[in-house]
């Protein structure tokens, strides 16, 4: 989401050398002139999503604009408030490029620290789901779309996987479910899970706080990737 460079023809050339969920941050008008960087900073997931973006996005990007990419495993959530703050204070944020849930890009774009992308060439080529909704112009770009899985052990389910998320709520599995801290991704699941329709998402997410309610009972564990994987 967030990008600092150089100047406007500058910023738009970076970005159009390579797909990229992102959109530009306000900065200083000192880098503003620099015409080309040496290098951008790009904040990621680690892991085996650093890997990817690393050989599918910025080491093609490297080699098509002479531009390095060095990645940032800073969380999501953890970097936000530093880009904030920055941009608010007309600081340097910590890095160009912020590769984020279309949830926090759109929180930081309403925010008003993002700069329209709308006159990047290559946004023509991009399928509907590309563009943000609810937003004017291209403060980011959505790059691709995944599903949430009901991830399980087999050796727990001896006769088949679950069939519904529900088993969350199921006491003897307490203290041994997990999920994201902080509810992107899985409140319209909570939703259905709690007996609601998609039709109630967002007007009615009452029973997803529901679902929420019973799930608490169970301790879930709370956390990002690395807490569950390593």
């Amino acid at each position: 989401m967030p990008h600092l460079i150089g100047s406007k023809t500058t910023r738009r050339t970076v970005l159009g050398g390579g797909a990229g969920a992102a959109g530009l941050l306000a900065m200083p008008a000192i880098l503003r002139a620099q015409d080309k960087p040496d290098e951008i900073i790009v904040r990621a997931w680690g892991g085996a999503w650093g890997d990817a973006l690393k050989e599918g996005v910025a080491d093609p990007f490297a080699a098509a604009t002479g531009i390095d990419v060095r990645l940032d495993f800073t969380e999501d959530n953890e970097i936000k408030p530093k880009i904030w703050a920055a941009v608010d204070q007309g600081r340097t944020p910590p890095v160009h490029v912020n590769w984020d849930t279309t949830t926090n890009a759109t929180i930081s774009a309403l925010r008003g620290v993002t700069v329209d992308l709308s006159d990047l060439a290559n946004l023509d080529g991009l399928l509907p789901l590309a563009r943000p909704v609810g937003l004017e112009g291209y403060p980011l770009v959505n790059t691709y779309a995944y599903v949430y899985v009901c991830a399980y052990r087999p050796e727990a389910f001896p006769d088949g996987p679950p069939a519904s998320w529900k088993v969350m709520l199921d006491p003897k599995f307490k203290g041994r479910c997990a999920l994201y801290d902080d509810g992107i991704g899985f409140n319209p699941i909570s939703v259905i899970a709690g007996g609601g329709t998609v039709a109630d998402i967002p007007d009615n997410m009452e029973p997803g706080y529901e679902f929420y309610r019973k799930l608490k009972e169970n301790e879930p564990l709370l956390g990002e990737d690395a807490d569950f994987t390593t």
